[in-house]
């Protein structure tokens, strides 16, 4: 409140309290960041809810708060009707017929019926988004538990947590990442797939599996490798890392100690924690209580580079290529931050001084490490280009297609020297 009477005082009109917002919505759950994904949409797209309910009216109020006007309504009816603040509920077939740009935003209602959607050829993430879920870019993928890892992605049932390009009978690369590599999770091309158009584009036959995990970090990463991709014996390994490890999120925070539980099982544990295991009690006597290991005392920077040694050992170990790629994120930007970036600082990842600083230093003290383990810093590659970054570390396709071509210009002489010393290999 003293901020709104500082701006008032300052004879600023243009500004309202998010607390008048959030007495406004009731039960509709948006998060500040999703409410202003909207708002950044709706500079360039008119915006559609979808379902005419109570959700829906709030929703329009609550844009309307914002000086922002929904275009119209649209539901499962068969003829148009009026709808509140003067907007029209049309029939959901109407936006077929739509030559302006749009974006569709489903109510929780009708998140059921999205399919209706899909029949008319949008596409979630571009065309149309949850307001649960909101983002310009995100799926909602469905995802797995998985007993090792935390949880994983079922894109092909007999590859778990990998999105595959390329046919089997050609030499096999696989990526490894957390959500800024994940080939699934978001509407554009992710780095991956653009790199395997790169190397097909240059007449190289790769099998490529794209096995980056949203929420992964480093840790579950070479639990991934050693379980998941060790035994394929691949030609190579690419390896996109780093933020998971340096953003300290609340459970990250609580896992401190253990890099090798992911929040997710670390959830699961606890809930089931007062069940009755059943077990062969000749062989065991097993209790309620459960244990995480010996806690590990390391620096989160030191357990960074340490699992990149390993992986880097173990693929030395086995005849595998591995190169590992330090990846950039907006806090290790050296120019001046546009007034875009600065605004998805402010609304999509509120942090305070002390997380900034942690990002900071993790960063710092990896730059400094990286050539002990050949270790590819990529952290400069978006300096001096405006409006990469859809968030504090994503990219859209843009900088996806920036990443593939720095990554593809390390691994092709190697590809090349490959292909030289095998008539089967890549061309």
């Amino acid at each position: 409140m003293d901020t709104i009477e500082y701006l008032r005082i300052k004879g600023i009109k243009n500004c309202i309290n998010w607390k008048e917002i959030g007495q406004s919505v009731g039960n509709l759950d948006i998060r500040p960041a999703y409410l202003y994904w909207m708002v950044r949409d709706s500079y360039k797209k008119d915006l559609i809810i979808y379902g005419y309910n109570p959700n829906g009216r709030q929703l329009q109020s609550i844009l309307k708060m914002l000086d922002i006007d929904i275009a119209y309504f649209i539901d499962d009816i068969a003829e148009e009707i009026s709808g509140s603040m003067g907007k029209r509920v049309r029939p959901l077939g109407n936006v077929v017929h739509e030559k302006r740009t749009i974006k569709i935003i489903v109510t929780r209602e009708k998140e059921d019926e999205t399919y209706k959607l899909d029949a008319v050829g949008l596409k979630r993430g571009n065309d149309y988004a949850l307001v649960r879920k909101y983002s310009s870019l995100y799926l909602d993928r469905k995802h797995v538990i998985d007993v090792n890892i935390g949880h994983n992605f079922l894109a092909d049932l007999h590859r778990p947590g990998f999105i595959e390009y390329g046919k089997s009978d050609a030499p096999l690369i696989v990526l490894l990442g957390n959500s800024t590599t994940d080939g699934s999770i978001y509407a554009v091309k992710s780095w991956g797939e653009i790199l395997y158009e790169l190397l097909i584009k240059e007449h190289m036959k790769v099998h490529l599996l794209n096995g980056g995990v949203i929420s992964y970090k480093s840790s579950q990463e070479l639990l991934k490798f050693e379980r998941d991709v060790l035994p394929m014996r691949p030609y190579a390994v690419i390896h996109y890392t780093g933020f998971v490890d340096a953003f300290p999120t609340p459970r990250m925070k609580q896992l401190k100690n253990y890099p090798f539980i992911h929040s997710y099982q670390e959830m699961l544990f606890a809930g089931i924690s007062d069940w009755k295991p059943i077990f062969d009690q000749n062989v065991f006597n097993i209790s309620n209580e459960y244990t995480f290991g010996v806690p590990d005392e390391r620096e989160r920077y030191e357990e960074f580079m340490d699992n990149i040694a390993i992986m880097r050992s173990v693929c030395d170990a086995f005849g595998i290529k591995y190169y590992s790629f330090l990846q950039p994120c907006l806090v290790t930007k050296k120019d001046i931050l546009s007034r875009n970036e600065q605004e998805y600082l402010l609304n999509t990842n509120i942090l305070p001084d002390e997380d900034m600083n942690y990002i900071h230093e993790f960063y710092f003290h990896v730059k400094q490490r990286v050539g002990e383990q050949k270790m590819t810093d990529l952290t400069h590659i978006f300096d001096g280009l405006e409006d990469v970054y859809i968030d504090i570390c994503h990219v859209g396709e843009q900088g996806n297609q920036v990443i593939a071509q720095e990554i593809f210009n390390v691994i092709v002489t190697d590809l090349a020297c490959f292909t030289n010393g095998d008539q089967n290999g890549l061309l």
